[in-house]
């Protein structure tokens, strides 16, 4: 720290340099206790090490994409963005030292909130759908038995009809006596009707107490149950992510993944019941944190996975301006503002930043 602040002083007596800064600008707009937007984060933290690095910025707004492409034709000096520091970036960008430790975390529902659409879906994954299978084919059964035993019977409901209009009335009397309703318009006049109408009473009392059975049990469950039980336990789920990097590292874990443009359509996901979990960034929960906000979700402990994060700088920057931009970004990256960032979601209650 002395000889970061030897540097700082060193540099204060020269004019500061000029340099151009492409920023990408977020849709955050909450304030933290100290009174900066969260949108701002990482650019009070460039701010601190602009005056540390006796460097004076110019900010031009850009699109990520397009910040990346000015960096590489030299239009701009700086992306103030955060760059996970992969193989591939390293050697396609100039990056600067690591910012932050990006770790990637779990957004779930809270337990206890119910999902209509995951919840009638998963009735129908459940018994239920093979309980109306077997219910349909049991009662075509039933109406075509009867429609044999009771056909040639002078007093009985289906002689002298076509074999359509014995069919539908059939059917008609096998879904009135599965749904216990017993209207008695259609009824059986024979020994052989009679034993066939009995055994299909059976078999409906049966079917219905059993059919009532699975959605009671499936509400209770997805009532009770959380969309993800841990940050790792995503084989076979519906989860959502921001990255296309993220979404190919997930599909290999046996997640079924889906690529979403916003953190708000994540959670839009979430709380609409279409996704059991959304993957996002520290980085990314602490400059979208007002989205999060009421939203009667929750961060689950633990991290996916850790990368590092730097900002780009423009091939042939002057090595002296980019080692003095790097002691200013080690030192601003030790002071507060990250730390009183995190504290949106708890702290260290969910272990946000290392």
């Amino acid at each position: 720290m002395l000889q970061v602040t030897h540097t700082a002083q060193a540099t204060q007596a020269a004019e500061p340099t000029p340099i151009k800064v492409a920023v990408v600008p977020r849709g955050s707009t909450a304030t933290m206790e100290e009174g900066a937007p969260a949108a701002d984060i990482l650019q009070m933290v460039w701010r601190e090490a602009c005056s540390l690095a006796n460097a004076k910025p110019e900010m031009v707004v850009m699109t990520a994409d397009e910040g990346l492409a000015a960096v590489q034709a030299g239009q701009v000096d700086v992306l103030l963005d955060a760059i996970e520091m992969t193989p591939e970036s390293v050697a396609q960008f100039n990056l600067s030292v690591p910012l932050q430790q990006r770790s990637l975390r779990a957004v779930v529902r809270t337990e206890g909130s119910v999902s209509y659409n995951g919840l009638l879906k998963a009735i129908w994954q459940s018994e239920l759908g093979g309980l109306l299978v077997a219910g349909t084919i049991l009662g075509i059964l039933s109406a075509v038995l009867m429609i044999a035993v009771e056909r040639k019977h002078r007093r009985s409901y289906f002689v002298e009809r076509s074999n359509s209009e014995r069919l539908e009335h059939g059917l008609w009397w096998s879904i009135v006596t599965f749904a216990t309703v017993g209207y008695g318009d259609v009824v059986p006049v024979t020994r052989l009707g009679r034993l066939v109408a009995s055994c299909w009473m059976l078999l409906s009392v049966l079917l219905v107490a059993l059919m009532g059975s699975v959605v009671a049990a499936e509400f209770t469950v997805s009532k009770l149950r959380p969309s993800l039980a841990n940050v790792t336990a995503i084989r076979d789920r519906n989860v959502a992510v921001l990255t296309a990097r993220d979404q190919e590292r997930l599909r290999k874990m046996g997640a079924d993944v889906t690529l979403v443009p916003t953190i708000d359509s994540g959670v839009e996901g979430l709380q609409g019941g279409r996704i059991d979990g959304l993957y996002v960034s520290d980085l990314d929960l602490i400059l979208n944190r007002d989205v999060l906000a009421g939203s009667a979700l929750k961060v689950l402990p633990g991290r996916l996975r850790d990368t590092f994060v730097a900002i780009a700088y423009r091939p042939g920057l002057p090595e002296e301006l980019e080692r003095r931009l790097n002691v200013g970004l080690v030192s601003a990256v030790v002071s507060t503002e990250w730390d009183d960032a995190a504290r949106f979601l708890g702290g260290e209650e969910h272990d946000l930043l290392p």
